[in-house]
């Protein structure tokens, strides 16, 4: 909400394909009174319910891509910013839940015919985060929570503060 709330009265579309993120960004716009110009659907990033050339920016954030989508939503001139796990992301996590955990493969973005690439950059920065609820919360919103054997999962209920790297790299690209 704070991206929302920093545009100014701009119209504010959010997607995702979960229900449940769907509805805490909905409420969280209606408390913080942003529900005028905030809408927000569960949708699939590859059939996005927008009009072709609708938007001028759109943000990514650790979502699959579809460039040629992103292309036909975005208006000429329009910005696409992708953010996607950098090589360390959620590493300190890592190294509880794998018995060998790896560096993930950074997501190497192309614009294609439709996008030129205007930016690359990493942001790394270290979190710690205390309690079993909030530990668990992180690990949910993670693919690994889908994929960790459970000795991996058992190990992390069993810590009360993890100390972990956020890495994120950004793509920022421009809209032919």
């Amino acid at each position: 909400m704070k991206i929302a709330s920093s545009l100014h009265g701009a119209l504010v579309f959010g997607i995702d394909a979960s229900k449940h993120a769907i509805d805490i960004a909905s409420r969280t716009a209606r408390r913080a009174g942003l529900s005028d110009f905030c809408a927000f659907a569960v949708a699939s990033l590859s059939h996005m319910p927008l009009p072709d050339g609708c938007a001028d920016a759109v943000l990514s954030l650790f979502a699959p891509l579809d460039i040629s989508e992103y292309a036909r939503v975005i208006a000429p001139g329009g910005y696409l910013l992708i953010g996607s796990a950098g090589a360390r992301h959620l590493f300190g996590l890592k190294k509880i839940i794998y018995d060998e955990p790896v560096e993930n493969t950074p997501l190497k973005v192309d614009g294609g015919s439709c996008f030129n690439v205007i930016r690359r950059e990493n942001v790394s920065f270290t979190i710690t985060v205390h309690g079993e609820d909030d530990i668990f919360s992180l690990f949910s919103m993670t693919p690994y929570f889908y994929r960790t054997p459970a000795e991996g999962a058992a190990r992390l209920h069993q810590i009360k503060m993890l100390k972990t790297e956020v890495s994120v790299d950004f793509t920022l690209l421009r809209r032919v």
